[in-house]
């Protein structure tokens, strides 16, 4: 006999139908990637010698697989039910792609009463996380691997652990191993990082290289979708490397220096300052060292000097120089070649007294022709020579007795 749940009324031969397993939070997945928790509720009045048997069938089956009350696995023969006691049951061995419902019956000595309607239909991989952002990367002879977590699906659990794969280039994806920060094989055994991290320290690469890297959540059903790949970066920081300054000018001081003026070119966005600069004059591409400011190797110049002193060198030599910009991720590229400066000749020594400087002479014309200039100069030169004065006469004309 059994007791009708929706009238309270005792039944004959048969025990009523038992409720179909929550399609809730709580009933869902708790006990592994390939596993379905299934939950029922027992009407009341069943005795407790009574039995239960759960029943799982495959969308697009007709085929109904019972579930074995020891192993827990699908379709075993001779499928042991469970005794009332329990109210739900872990189904392992289940095809996480595969999207199941479920169903109970309850017996006893009387026998076997009707299944219970089918549940709502659940796929394993629906729970699954999804994919998290691209993850971002950033150091020098290592990286780290800043990430966030997708949003938890409704009726999911909460995200368990995160994954982190990174490769060199176009090659193998390698995980990274939480305990020791370094990579391992992704078949291999290592500790995946606590999804609340949001970042994972990768160490042990190659400085020069290129990585890329991936992620993925995990919660109680199992690993979700990678992550899109992220942007590349070339340990060493490339990226944050200053860009190259403009090309530098360059002035004669004398014979023998000249200065080189710069302007290091903008900020990376995101990147550090810029701390040096040097300082390379075509004469064989020489650094300028910026203690002695002469030819050879020593200290860089402060970024912020705006030009370097550069002496010794050789007249009448035609001279080009280019600058490069440091940060704390290394120098940057090269600037283009300055134009060519070629240092003048000493000034020659003056011998004998130092005098002024030469009247210049100026020919002064006016609107007459040189004709009329060299008639007029002929003319008063006759008019000059008709003019004869006896030096030697007295300066009073005598006068004539006659006069006196």
């Amino acid at each position: 006999m059994g007791l009708d749940p929706l009238s309270g009324r005792l039944s004959h031969d048969k025990l009523s139908q038992a409720a179909s397993f929550h399609a809730s939070s709580s009933g869902y997945c708790r006990a592994g990637e390939d596993s379905i928790r299934v939950a029922w509720v027992v009407p009341q009045g069943a005795k407790p010698q009574s039995f239960a048997a759960v029943s799982l069938r495959a969308e697009g089956s007709s085929r109904w697989l019972r579930v074995d009350a020891v192993s827990g696995k699908l379709d075993q023969p001779d499928a042991l039910p469970l005794p009332l006691k329990s109210t739900s049951c872990v189904v392992k061995g289940v095809d996480p792609k595969a999207t199941y419902v479920a169903r109970v019956r309850l017996g006893n000595q009387s026998g076997w009463g009707p299944d219970s309607p089918a549940s709502k239909s659940l796929t394993l991989a629906s729970l699954l996380p999804t994919a998290p952002a691209a993850p971002l990367l950033f150091d020098k002879t290592s990286l780290r691997v800043h990430f966030s977590l997708p949003p938890v699906r409704p009726g999911a659990s909460a995200h368990g652990n995160v994954t982190v794969h990174v490769s060199l280039g176009n090659g193998m994806w390698q995980a990274v191993d939480a305990t020791s920060s370094t990579l391992i094989s992704s078949n291999g055994s290592g500790t995946a990082h606590w999804a609340d991290s949001r970042v994972a320290l990768v160490k042990g690469l190659a400085e020069g290289l290129s990585y890329r890297a991936k992620v993925s959540a995990k919660n109680a059903c199992g690993w979700g979708a990678h992550s899109p790949v992220s942007e590349p970066l070339t340990l060493g920081a490339a990226a944050l490397k200053p860009i190259a300054p403009a090309a530098p000018l360059l002035e004669a001081v004398d014979s023998t220096s000249l200065r080189v003026h710069f302007s290091p070119p903008p900020v990376r966005p995101g990147a550090p300052a810029h701390d040096f600069v040097t300082v390379h004059v075509s004469d064989g591409g020489a650094v300028v060292d910026a203690a002695s400011s002469t030819l050879k190797p020593g200290l860089a110049f402060v970024a912020v000097v705006g030009f370097a002193l550069v002496k010794g060198l050789s007249k009448e030599v035609s001279y080009r120089a280019k600058v490069s910009v440091r940060n704390i991720h290394g120098w940057g590229a090269h600037s283009p070649s300055s134009e060519p400066l070629q240092l003048p000749e000493p000034a020659s020594p003056v011998s004998g007294p130092v005098s002024g400087p030469a009247s210049p002479e100026v020919e002064v014309t006016g609107s007459k022709s040189r004709e009329e200039r060299d008639a007029e100069l002929r003319k008063r030169s006759v008019d000059v020579d008709a003019e004869v004065v006896d030096v030697d006469a007295p300066r009073y004309p005598k006068r004539s007795k006659q006069e006196s």
